[in-house]
């Protein structure tokens, strides 16, 4: 466990020292600052050797014939063989790619890089990571295609959509957001509509669920989780979260900001409203389907605390955030391991 202890610290201390760093009237450039703070995190899980609970599946998938259901991981994992690399090249490939996309969205729009960093790792998306690569790597190329869609270039937008849908086909789902975010409406609609949604939800899942499903496809994964700790207090921080962002809209101040809060709001919601189909799914599905709309909100909330302008709200939230998901870091990974990340080993320990 010290080993991710020293890799969340080192890379939330470099991403606060690169984001505030300046020499003269200059400061690093968005990608220089990526390439340093990423850089613990993309060696840990890059040369990592059976770690992640579907870690020996993925080497099978590797040696595999061409998967039709996700024909683009396939034709990745062909290239990576074409020139002349091995499993463990591909491995560290996928960490370069999720890392190097998802502190680009960071550095890009969050208001407090170092606290983004810290909830990659609070959240456990850094040890899901290791465990569900294919989907992850899907995910970073959609949090990514998000600045298309404050951009509004669509197109870009249904580029990236395409490509991590070959990738892992259950990101098709994120279509949704396309839509939601165009939606025009009052905030406070958006919120008074929320209870009605989750209702028909409920009602509606039978079908809903049989739909996800056949896209998900993980009724029969075995791999481990939290259903109290994490779960409930998962969904406690995403209600707390959107309703922070309701109050903090009216400190917008330009249409540039309001079109990425927007956004952001957007997908927010729809984290919240998958709820309603708990009970529904399999939990290791439902915690799968989340992913793709809950990432996101390890931008959006400093986003949002960005705009309380009382400082002692806004440090108090910030001091229970990191007791908190120090907190799940710790029940989830040290006490449950989760995705069995523990213990840790390297590529090098194992073929010496």
């Amino acid at each position: 466990m010290a080993i991710y202890s020293a890799t969340c610290l080192i890379s939330i201390i470099l991403a606060w020292i690169v984001n505030h760093i300046q020499y003269g009237e200059k400061s690093p450039t968005v990608l220089v600052k990526v390439i340093i703070s990423s850089l613990p995190a993309i060696v840990i899980t890059g040369i990592r050797y059976g770690i992640g609970s579907d870690y020996f599946s993925y080497q099978g998938i590797f040696y595999s014939d061409v998967d039709f259901k996700d024909p683009l991981f396939s034709m990745f994992n062909q290239g990576i063989k074409f020139l002349g690399g091995d499993f463990y090249i591909s491995v560290f490939v996928i960490s370069v790619i999720f890392f190097t996309l998802v502190f680009l969205r960071i550095f890009e729009d969050s208001e407090y890089p170092w606290l983004s960093v810290f909830l990659l790792f609070g959240m456990i998306y850094f040890f899901t990571f290791m465990n569900a690569m294919r989907q992850f790597l899907a995910i970073s190329i959609l949090v990514y295609s998000i600045k298309y869609l404050e951009e509004k270039r669509d197109i870009l937008f249904f580029i990236c959509l395409g490509i991590a849908t070959g990738i892992h086909h259950a990101s098709a789902l994120f279509l949704i957001v396309y839509f939601i975010t165009k939606l025009r409406c009052n905030f406070k609609i958006l919120i008074l509509a929320t209870p009605l949604i989750c209702i028909l939800a409920y009602l509606g899942k039978s079908y809903i669920v049989g739909s996800l499903l056949a896209l998900m496809n993980y009724s029969d994964y075995t791999g481990t989780s939290v259903v109290g700790f994490r779960t409930v207090g998962g969904f406690l921080w995403q209600i707390i979260l959107t309703i922070l962002a309701c109050f903090a809209y009216r400190n917008v101040t330009s249409k540039d900001e309001e079109n990425k809060y927007r956004v952001y709001f957007g997908i927010q919601l729809l984290s919240v409203w998958i709820y309603s189909l708990w009970g529904g799914i399999n939990e290791n599905e439902i915690i799968r389907l989340l992913a793709y709309f809950q990432f996101p909100s390890i931008i959006f909330a400093p986003i949002v605390l960005k705009k309380i302008k009382i400082s002692s709200l806004k440090n108090f939230i910030i001091l229970l955030m990191v007791v908190y998901f120090s907190a799940n870091i710790f029940i989830s990974i040290a006490v449950n391991n989760e995705n069995e990340t523990l213990p840790y080993e390297t590529v090098f320990e194992q073929l010496r």
